[in-house]
């Protein structure tokens, strides 16, 4: 499905040169997810598996970095893509919403790079907290008086899930912040219009419709 909505965007850029600040976000959003499901495809192939197994720290280091940015990135750009429906569909006169409605087109990507940049700085302590090694030592059973050391890679849970809550937390609230801003959006134009008699069938309102039903999907 990310395959083919990242496909069809780019189809429409090649046909019209140019690419809306939402299709933008969709595409970038629909790219994290492939790449997150390949990912963890590629996790669970039979040679790598055995790879995983052999214990080794950077192997599982690294791939515990790549997993982590992955599922950050999906995070933070499935909130960027509420916050922009937030702000193209509700009619909020605050400051920051005016700025942010006159800039979408400016403001939006660099909110792609910025999520970016923020995915990086919160997966690379995945590599460095979470598995260590320890030696133990291993009776070698034809040399009866000898040991041989063995390193063991261990995974402190503690510390990915300190981890994965701190990375987790600042999208999320974002997110809850802006679906609650759009169904009060929602909420309030309904109202006004069960007032005023008006018809429930207004395009301003199957826009709202629609923006909440897109977001709470994702």
């Amino acid at each position: 499905m990310n395959f083919f909505i990242v496909a069809a965007n780019f189809m429409r850029w090649k046909t019209a040169k140019s690419f809306h600040t939402g299709d933008k976000i969709l595409s970038s959003l629909a790219t994290s997810r492939f790449l997150f499901l390949f990912n963890v495809f590629v996790t669970f192939l039979p040679p790598l598996l055995d790879f995983w197994l052999n214990r080794n720290l950077q192997a599982m280091s690294t791939m515990a970095v790549v997993a982590a940015f992955l599922n950050s990135t999906n995070l933070w750009f499935t909130t960027v893509l509420c916050v922009f429906y937030c702000v193209k569909i509700t009619n909020y006169n605050w400051k920051f919403f005016i700025f942010l409605k006159t800039r979408m087109s400016t403001v939006f990507p660099r909110f792609l790079l910025v999520s970016l940049l923020i995915s990086l700085s919160s997966s690379l302590p995945f590599g460095w907290c979470v598995y260590e090694t320890q030696i133990q030592n291993l009776t070698n059973l034809a040399m009866e008086n000898m040991t041989l050391p063995k390193d063991d890679v261990h995974e402190n849970h503690h510390n990915m899930f300190l981890l994965f809550l701190a990375g987790s937390c600042p999208p999320f609230l974002i997110f809850l912040v802006a679906d609650f801003l759009l169904l009060h959006s929602l909420w309030m134009h309904t109202r006004r219009m069960k007032n005023s008699g008006s018809s429930f069938r207004s395009p301003n309102l199957e826009s709202h419709f629609s923006a909440v039903k897109i977001t709470l999907q994702q």
